[in-house]
């Protein structure tokens, strides 16, 4: 018996006997509440898909690398661009310093 406002879980366990993909159906609830006669039915969320026994293809170790720059690469040169260019106006240049330096003697 569950009370009110209880939580029950539930687990499964797959035997795979061939390849393929498994679909779940939802599990049946079946529950009285206490101020109707009749039993009342619900459905729990379904099991998503699974690819059962699925070859999946060796990830190469540079694939996030690849589709983060793919994804944001653009974006990455704009900022790299404004980073360099306050760098470059920020720093002060040889010739400027050796001037300076022949100022204060």
């Amino acid at each position: 018996m569950i009370f009110s406002g209880g939580i029950l879980s539930h687990s499964f366990e797959i035997d795979a006997k061939r390849q393929g993909m498994f679909h779940g159906a939802p599990a049946v609830i079946t529950y009285r509440v206490p101020t109707k006669v009749s039993l009342q039915e619900a459905y729990s969320t379904p099991i998503l898909p699974l690819d059962i026994l699925a070859e999946r293809p060796t990830e190469n170790k540079l694939d996030w690398l690849q589709r983060l720059l793919a994804k944001y690469g653009s974006q990455l040169s704009v900022v790299s661009i404004v980073l360099l260019f306050i760098y470059l106006v920020a720093t002060p240049s040889k010739a400027s310093a050796a001037k300076a330096s022949k100022k204060k003697r």
